[in-house]
């Protein structure tokens, strides 16, 4: 556990996906109280097009989605000065839920056929 207060100070970013800024995103300056553990809440916000979005949901129900994530935030612990930090991800490949549907998109199933195809025969 932390032994000093801390803050998180003027947190913002983005998230890229094939070098083009998708989402911007901000959490709320937040203090973490000593020997606690504490929650924050991000806003994100998405700017992507339509069928920039399309062909991203299309990549994520293929299995083949990367994004990176770029984020700038100051750190203050008590009274020392705040050290600002920028950090920027790897290309990140973001995993289908195990839970999910292909159907509803059409994606191809293990035997190589299209699900809309297959259900019409």
């Amino acid at each position: 556990p932390n032994r000093y207060d801390a803050s998180l100070l003027g947190t913002y970013g983005s998230i890229q996906h094939k070098g083009h800024e998708i989402a911007s995103l901000y959490i709320h300056d937040i203090t973490i109280t000593s020997h606690a553990i504490t929650d924050a809440e991000a806003v994100v916000s998405f700017k992507a097009s339509t069928w920039e979005t399309f062909g991203i949901l299309m990549e994520y129900y293929k299995g083949t989605l990367t994004m990176a994530i770029h984020v700038e935030f100051g750190f203050k612990v008590q009274n020392l000065n705040t050290l600002r930090i920028n950090w920027t991800s790897g290309e990140m490949n973001i995993q289908k839920s195990a839970g999910e549907y292909d159907d509803d998109v059409g994606v191809n199933d293990d035997n190589g056929e299209n699900d809309d195809e297959a259900q019409d025969t």
